[in-house]
């Protein structure tokens, strides 16, 4: 430990760091006395270029007067402090560069946090199911950082011992695709979202953030119960970046939607396409004759997985799949719709949102695609939602 170092100079290291390790991230500060009436720091001060020339990276051009300086400083916990000065000095993780650049993250991470407005809360709600053999529970800790660096609120933590907010756990439950899988789903969905309900009313809730990784029927019937009536930020997995993160230097892509002549028929199909291309022919043969409502990008774009990367891309979808469904009010003959989506997850999600949940409404049957073809998965509205 640096004891020779000026206390402010410590102390500024302490606060530029959050008080944690800048390579595990552990908290170092504990209470000390069983009554909390002193604390503890555990942390260390540790020179990233050591004092003298002969200790570990040494070697640096670094002048000696500026050895000392906050900026060859860093906090870490003991272990790693050990490990820095003599244990695994051949460790790419101990470079002179690599400990520099993870302080300027670390403190650059720390001072944005910090100046996040107390008041600019959210509700974290994380959806994690089997999507074709893969599963996976969302991290906690990324998608709490994607709601502060991108949404700029605070995650805030309800009462849950599986991580931030509100969690909502379908890998395990077996045999996906079968009947039994979305009823056994829906249930835990609904059980769930009870909790975020009584958080809303009591007004400890006003704003949410959605992680989601399910099968699409899923995503709807989430979307579904969610509905629209509290302010919401939607987040996909995207698939070139394998991050939550929208970016906002993605060109938006804007969508048109297409109804044809309906006469004489009460259902119809509606077709979103976005991530990929849905063809009639692939449509069950009890559907493949009914009016086909198709939802596409406007213009020369192809529906691929990076479609929708931009925030405002879903903005567009959004307003352009209010505006269908406004249409479809005017053909009151149609009492029921088969929806087919190739899509990613936000706007999965955000067709259950907007659906309308008055009695006017059609009622909808959502399609799962298997492997050869597309199979009836669930109906909305429903009792089990």
């Amino acid at each position: 430990m640096s004891t020779s170092l000026p206390e402010k100079v410590r102390r500024l290291v302490w606060v530029r760091a959050g008080g944690r390790c800048i390579l595990c991230n552990k908290y170092l500060v504990s209470n000390h006395l069983d009554n909390s009436t002193a604390v503890r720091q555990i942390g260390e001060v540790a020179h990233i270029v050591s004092r003298s020339t002969a200790g570990s990276r040494g070697s640096s051009e670094l002048a000696l007067p500026e050895r000392n300086s906050p900026e060859n400083l860093i906090l870490l916990c003991p272990d790693h402090h050990t490990e820095a000065d003599s244990g695994r000095l051949s460790d790419p993780q101990y470079t002179v560069e690599f400990l520099l650049a993870k302080k300027a993250s670390k403190e650059a991470w720390v001072e944005f946090v910090t100046g996040l407005s107390a008041g600019q809360t959210t509700t974290v709600l994380r959806l994690s199911g089997d999507v074709r053999g893969s599963t996976g529970l969302i991290d906690p800790f990324e998608a709490a950082e994607a709601t502060m660096s991108w949404g700029l609120r605070t995650p805030r933590y309800l009462p849950d011992p599986r991580g931030i907010g509100l969690t909502i756990d379908i890998s395990e439950v077996p045999d996906p695709g079968t009947p039994d899988y979305w009823k056994t789903c829906l249930k835990r969905i609904r059980r769930e979202l009870e909790r975020l309900r009584e958080s809303v009313r009591s007004g400890d809730t006003t704003h949410l953030s959605v992680f989601a990784f399910a099968l699409i029927p899923l995503l709807v019937a989430l979307g579904y119960s969610l509905d629209d009536t509290i302010e919401t930020d939607l987040y996909s997995r995207h698939r070139d970046s394998d991050s939550w993160h929208w970016d906002p230097e993605r060109p938006a892509v804007d969508f048109k939607s297409l109804i044809p002549d309906t006469t004489g028929s009460s259902e119809a199909n509606v077709i979103v396409n976005a991530s990929g291309t849905i063809r009639r022919s692939e449509l069950p043969d009890a559907v493949k004759d009914l009016p086909c409502i198709v939802v596409e990008p406007d213009g020369t774009h192809t529906p691929s997985p990076t479609t929708c990367a931009s925030p405002k891309t879903l903005d567009l979808f959004t307003s352009t799949f209010r505006t269908l469904l406004a249409d479809l009010e005017r053909h009151k003959h149609i009492t029921h719709l088969h929806l087919f989506l190739a899509v990613p997850i936000a706007i999965a999600i955000t067709v259950g949102r907007v659906w309308p949940h008055d009695n006017a409404a059609p009622s909808l049957t959502v399609y799962h695609r298997t492997e050869n073809a597309y199979q009836s998965a669930i109906s909305l509205p429903t009792e089990e939602v």
